[in-house]
């Protein structure tokens, strides 16, 4: 099967810095992988992705694609000043379908009216990058909680995240469906506070997966819903790079005859927990 048309099975896109930091006019950039759970399962179609960058001041400036040959195309981008940036994709994969005999292919229901189902997929992917050294020291710390992790479980969900015990505020890049994180920088035993919001808008009960780059198995091991606040709290048990992923659909945007929803998905990387 194309791998592309995996996304109907929930494959994915995720971006992730390709070094812990960048330096201002020289070339930054961020690995675009495709496929689920931080295993990259083929390429993401390049014609299909467009990327950018946000500083830290709000500006925007274009990045470029180059095309990869294995696991992943890069976005590249060059900031004229230090700070924290954000660099976003997109991946416009368009309508997929699953006809009557169980196949995925590319199309709408006009082209298979018997399909079982049908829907048009968007994703979105993000992560940010500091520019410039000793911007840790800059921004605030995570919260700890100090207790022993448990074999199996290097994380688990907290679904109550009000209160968040730093001063930084979530940054977002104006996608549809969209995973914010704080704070920036996190160590091992850390918690992070993930903000997930839909057209601008907080979305509570969201499905959060998260995962790390040192879990083996292709699923995710972490699994918790946003409170009503549209917020989830994540202790970070291991080391590595890690990834929360959310999933939503709205049969309010589907075209009568061509396809009966669309299927949004988001990602947010951390570079190097340790």
């Amino acid at each position: 099967m194309d791998s592309v048309l995996k996304a109907v099975q929930g494959h994915e896109i995720w971006v992730l810095a390709e070094s812990s930091h960048g330096h201002p006019r020289h070339r930054v950039a961020g690995r675009v992988f495709y496929g689920h759970a931080m295993h990259p399962d083929g390429l993401a179609d390049i014609s299909r992705l467009k990327a950018f960058a946000v500083g830290p001041d709000r500006e925007r400036v274009e990045a470029i694609l180059e095309e990869g040959k294995r696991d992943f195309h890069a976005a590249v981008f060059t900031p004229e000043q230090e700070g924290m940036w954000t660099l976003a994709v997109e991946y416009d994969i368009g309508p997929l379908v699953v006809t009557g005999d169980g196949q995925y292919k590319r199309g709408t229901r006009r082209d298979y009216p018997d399909a079982r189902q049908a829907a048009y997929y968007y994703q979105y992917a993000r992560t940010c990058i500091p520019v410039g050294h000793h911007l840790e020291h800059d921004q605030g710390r995570c919260h700890r909680h100090e207790h022993h992790e448990k074999e199996g479980h290097a994380c688990c969900g907290h679904q109550h995240a009000h209160g968040s015990d730093h001063h930084e505020e979530f940054s977002f890049a104006g996608h549809q469906l969209e995973i914010a994180v704080l704070p920036a920088f996190c160590r091992k035993g850390d918690d992070a506070t993930v903000e997930v919001r839909y057209r601008g808008q907080l979305l509570p009960e969201a499905d959060l997966g998260v995962t790390w780059s040192f879990y083996e198995k292709g699923d995710y091991p972490c699994r918790v819903k946003t409170d009503a606040t549209g917020r989830a709290r994540v202790p970070l048990r291991a080391e590595g790079h890690w990834l929360f992923h959310v999933r939503h659909e709205d049969s309010r945007e589907g075209i009568e005859g061509e396809y009966d929803r669309k299927v949004y998905s988001a990602t947010y990387t951390i570079f190097g927990v340790r």
